[in-house]
Parts: structure tokens; C-alpha cells; sequence
């Protein structure tokens, strides 16, 4: 999970849906200036990377260089790229959570815990999973 980055996508409204082939040719067409798109971008991204720096840097150090060299080459401000990024590590484990039934259910445990005076639950781990 660490090596994801996490996107929520809204559905497509039903005009708006094409068909593979309608979208392969829509890209075919764009694909020249696509291209010419990408590697104008990263030679300004290569110029730029050289001056990013990162105090602490997260797993795969170098994608986050390369996502700011890349964001100040595509016009985003200073530090704009990471911030986002940092951002979604910490859905990162969100996502963890919500998506293990185990793992919700002892943060919803230990959420009712901390928001109540009483002992909800004491024991060991076999008997949490019993």
C-alpha cells in the first residue's frame, strides 16, 4: 500500500461514457502531442529536481523529488506537489483500515474506548478475535 498513491474518481454520467475503441482513437490522435507534451515537460522537471529539497523523505525517496520537479515544471507552487503527497500516505492507512474487517472494527473499539468513562473491552488479542 505504501507504494500507491489513492484516487477517488466520480462515476461517469452516462453521456459522457465511450466506448474502448472510441478512446483509443481519441488518444491515437493525441499521442504526437501528448509525447512532445511529456518530454518538454521533463526537461524542465530535470532542471528543476536539482534544487528540491526534502528534509525527511518517505519510502521510494525519490518519487517525491521527481513529483515536485514535475509539479513546479507544470506550474504548481513551491511544495504544493508534497503536501498532496503526504496527504495521501496518511489515506494510505485509512484505506488499510477500512478495507480489513478486524482492523475497522478495533478502530471503532478503541474510538468508543477513548469516548467513554467505562471499560468496554479487556482482555487478550485471541479473545478480541473470539
Amino acid at each position: 500500500m505504501d507504494r500507491s498513491i489513492i484516487i477517488e474518481l466520480d462515476e461517469i454520467d452516462d453521456g459522457n461514457r465511450k466506448t474502448e475503441e472510441g478512446l483509443l482513437n481519441e488518444f491515437n490522435a493525441l499521442r504526437p502531442k501528448l509525447l512532445a507534451f511529456i518530454f518538454d515537460t521533463l526537461v524542465k522537471a530535470v532542471k528543476i529536481k536539482q534544487f528540491i529539497k526534502i528534509k525527511k523523505l518517505p519510502n521510494m525517496a525519490d518519487f517525491p523529488i521527481w513529483g515536485e520537479a514535475i509539479a513546479r515544471a507544470l506550474g504548481y507552487k513551491e511544495y504544493e506537489f508534497l503536501n498532496v503527497y503526504y496527504n495521501n500516505i496518511g489515506l494510505q492507512t485509512n484505506e488499510v483500515i477500512e478495507s480489513n474487517a478486524l482492523a475497522f472494527v478495533i478502530k471503532k473499539l478503541v474510538e468508543l474506548q477513548q469516548a467513554s468513562e467505562t471499560v468496554i473491552f479487556e482482555g487478550s488479542p485471541l479473545e478480541l478475535l473470539d
